[in-house]
This record gives structure tokens, sequence and C-alpha cells, in this order.
């Protein structure tokens, strides 16, 4: 991450920093492995060198390949699914703070009530429920009914609304499509073939520039929101320099 968040943090933050640090290592490794294939591969037999040169090339920074952007895939996933994680995660921290904040989600039936028994756990009921529904909803709606409910935005700009919105609908399609485009990604995103980056089979190419602007932008997100929502709703907060200890 090259955006650097406040020294103290929410516990989603710290989660969210963690599971990008392991991203962020995962990837050094891998391709610094990549970069180094020629000092490899001289410590190897001539067959053996000829072989790990021929793959390792697959995977080079200049490289187009399926096996390159199979790994740029495996990436993204991860970093969206993390930010969504992060923004279930302090939802549920502001709710469980502020549990009035959902007086308006409904009624719960007496049954439900009897099997709950204390406050806590009702709370904790109505918590879940939201946040269950959120998952399906639409990036505008959930930013909508985070602003309504804590009257902070959770993105700085439409440029970065746009960009998130991008990432997550390229995920959907490596999840549903084998990243490749079709109409739903097209209707949501607003663009059109001619202006996105695609393979003759249709495939949606992750390129390094794009994939490092989409982890900048969700740490500016995550960051500015979390500094701003927990000084709010007086959020509990840990030094960040932490997280290695408490993750071990």
């Amino acid at each position: 991450m090259t955006v650097e968040p406040q020294a103290l943090v929410t516990w989603p933050c710290l989660d969210y920093i963690m599971r990008v640090s392991e991203v962020n290592d995962f990837a050094s490794f891998f391709f610094g492995v990549i970069e180094a294939r020629g000092a490899i591969a001289a410590s190897m037999t001539e067959q053996s060198a000829e072989l790990f040169a021929i793959e390792a090339e697959k995977y080079a920074p200049d490289s187009i390949s399926l096996e390159r952007q199979m790994v740029q895939e495996i990436l993204l996933s991860r970093i969206v699914e993390s930010f969504n994680h992060y923004v279930s995660a302090i939802l549920s921290e502001v709710f469980l703070r502020r549990p009035e904040m959902l007086s308006a989600e409904g009624q719960i039936k007496v049954a439900k009530i009897l099997e709950l028994r204390t406050f806590d756990e009702i709370v904790r009921h109505l918590v879940d429920k939201k946040l269950h529904e959120l998952s399906y909803s639409s990036l505008s709606d959930v930013r909508a009914f985070i602003k309504e409910r804590t009257k902070i935005d959770l993105y700085r700009s439409e440029d970065q609304f746009k960009l998130v919105q991008l990432a997550s609908e390229v995920r959907n399609l490596i999840a549903h499509n084998d990243c490749k485009i079709n109409d739903v990604f097209l209707r949501r995103t607003g663009a059109t073939t001619a202006d996105l980056p695609l393979r003759e089979s249709g495939k949606y190419i992750i390129r390094d520039d794009w994939l490092h602007s989409v982890i900048d932008c969700l740490g500016e997100i995550v960051f500015s929101f979390d500094n701003a929502v927990a000084g709010k709703f007086d959020l509990d907060r840990r030094n960040r320099f932490g997280i290695f200890s408490i993750r071990h």
C-alpha cells in the first residue's frame, strides 16, 4: 500500500491492512522470483533451466499471457473482497455502538425475541440481518445507505466510486464469467467495448498499473472513512503497528 493510514485505526481497518499486506507479500515474493528467473535458472541443470525459463516467461512484467492474467485475477479478487469485508465489518461496529440507527429496519417477531432472550443478542440479530441484506445491494445503494445513516460519504469523489464500481464488476466477471465481459457488466459500468482492454475472447485484461491504482484507491477510501467514522461514533481503535503481534 502506498497510502498510509492513521496510527490508530479500528479493528476492521487493522484486518483490512493485514489482508492487503498478505496480498502484497505474495505478489512481492511471486514476481520477485519471476524477475530473478535468470539467476535462478543459472543454478539449475540445462534441461531444468530451459523448462523453468519457458514457464517463468509467461509471468514476466510485460506479458499479457493467460497465466499472468490468472495471477492478476487472484490479486484483484482478494483486494475487492477485503474491501467488501471492511465495509461490512465497520458497519457492524457502528450499529453495535448505536443500535438505534436500525430502529427503522422493520419489526422482529415475539418468538424470535424469546429465542434471543437478551438485548445484545437481539441487536446482533438485527445487525446481521441488515448486513446480509446489504450484501445483495448495489454499490450505489450501499453508498446511499451509509451516507443516510452515518452522514459520512464512503467515497470522497465520484472518480473513486467509479473505479471501485469497475473493480467490483471485474471481480464479479472473474467469479461468474471467466473474466469475460457481458451485457450485465456493460450496463452496470456504463462502459462500451471500445473503452475496455479486452482480449479477442472478450476477457478483461487486468494490467499492472490499473491494479495498482485500484489498490491505492481502496486504501484511501478505507483509511479516510475509518478515521471519520471512528471519531464520530467513538469506536474502539488500536495502534496499527501492533497488527502482526495481534495476527500471530
